[in-house]
């Protein structure tokens, strides 16, 4: 049985986990997006070079994420792999993140719709 001092941690824990879940779940939004908003080319352009690579002449585990995901997003699935078969695990769990993301705040939004009406209703 958990005692009371857990239970006070655990009820102080749960809105601050919940906060840094969905700003991590709106950066993600942000990059399941991203292939959509912008062209591979540009985003390229912008990233740096893998300092791993750099350092030790041999890519990390993370080279060619950024492609991959782009691959993925149109479809390009065993290009994808190739690329970076990381990736195949991740975008399924960033999609995954994203669908329970938009559930909760739909969640959300209809609770605070719904008491919104019943105090107009009271108040009438």
């Amino acid at each position: 049985m958990i005692d009371i001092g857990k239970r006070i941690l655990i009820a102080g824990l749960k809105q601050p986990l919940k906060f840094v879940w969905l700003f991590y779940s709106l950066c993600i939004i942000f990059v399941l997006m991203l292939p959509f908003l912008i062209s591979a080319e540009t985003i390229s352009g912008l990233l740096p070079v893998c300092e791993w690579k750099l350092k030790y002449d041999h890519p990390c585990p993370f080279c060619g994420m950024t492609t991959s995901l782009f691959l993925i997003s149109s479809g390009e699935f065993a290009n994808a792999f190739a690329a970076n078969s990381i990736s195949a695990w991740i975008y399924p769990l960033f999609a995954l993140n994203t669908a329970l993301v938009i559930c909760f705040l739909g969640k959300e939004v209809f609770t605070v719709l719904r008491n919104t009406i019943k105090k107009k209703e009271g108040i009438n």
